[in-house]
């Protein structure tokens, strides 16, 4: 969960550079980087959980479903 928590952290820096680079896109549209920060705190929710409450383990993952699109 802290593999997948620093892969989604680094996926919403690049997607903030992107934003602030807009020549680096097609135009059509922009990544909102605040996906990306919202999915980090719920992996680090998820994790937090998971290490207090071991008999959780994966289940914690399903606070996942929280965010909305």
């Amino acid at each position: 969960m802290g593999t997948l928590a620093l892969g989604v952290m680094f996926l919403g820096l690049a997607e903030r550079v992107i934003q602030r680079r807009p020549e680096l896109t097609d135009g059509l549209g922009y990544p909102d980087p605040l996906d990306a920060w919202v999915n980090v705190g719920l992996l680090a929710v998820a994790l937090a959980v998971s290490l207090l409450v071991p008999a959780i383990g994966y289940a914690a993952l399903l606070l996942l479903l929280l965010e909305h699109e």
